[in-house]
């Protein structure tokens, strides 16, 4: 009898631990797909950080998609956190977001009201401050140097304003090329994590054959 109960405990112990873990995963994913919002990186502005299997120059055949963020206030971005946001050429006279409108995926380097500049070289100044950009491979920081040509003397962006950046300077439309920061409500989501690889479809605007691979957090 004793034994039997016994082999009945450990029965319902195993039953148990699998339904908690079943419950966690369903939970997992439910979170997953309802809180967060699901994005593609088009384009290699964000070399060698997104697009990794592409070039500086040519975006891989299978792209990256992953996820971002949409919950967020002005004081939780943070430097060098990655988002996704439109720019002023994406809205009309009134402030309607256009039809065209197409999401950019950049870096934050500089929050506002701070002061800062940039270098020939591509080093970053903030209130005198030299900023360490250690999210740059060291094979990859000899090639910024070499491309990051535009300087500017003291700028000090304002208190909803923001100065975005493409990794890849050499090859990025943002803050610094287009010499305009982007304010705080132009902001979609911040990137949370790459979750594989798709086949990009541009003319429906789509990413199918998803695969998981290459999983990265930020």
């Amino acid at each position: 009898m004793t034994v039997k109960r016994r082999k009945i405990s450990i029965l319902k112990i195993v039953i148990i631990t699998i339904s908690v873990i079943v419950s966690a995963i369903a939970g997992g994913l439910l979170f997953h797909r309802f809180y967060y919002t699901s994005i593609y990186v088009d384009g290699q502005s964000m070399y060698p950080t997104l697009n990794q299997n592409g070039t500086r120059d040519r975006a891989p055949e299978r792209v990256e998609y992953g996820i971002v963020d949409t919950h967020f206030n002005i004081d939780q971005i943070r430097r060098f956190d990655i988002v996704a946001t439109y720019y002023p050429e994406d809205y009309n006279e009134d402030g309607d977001l256009l039809m065209t409108a197409v999401l950019k995926i950049k870096r934050v380097m500089v929050l506002p009201n701070e002061t800062f500049r940039f270098t020939l070289g591509g080093d970053l100044y903030v209130n005198n401050n030299l900023i360490l950009q250690d999210f740059y491979p060291p094979e990859f920081r000899d090639y910024i140097k070499d491309t990051a040509k535009t300087s500017f003397k003291n700028r000090t962006l304002g208190a909803d304003e923001f100065w975005v950046m493409g990794d890849n300077r050499g090859h990025s439309r943002d803050s610094q090329s287009e010499e305009t920061p982007i304010v705080f409500s132009s902001f979609f989501g911040v990137l949370k994590a790459i979750e594989g690889t798709c086949t990009l479809d541009n003319t429906q605007g789509t990413c199918t054959n998803r695969r998981l691979e290459n999983i990265r957090f930020f």
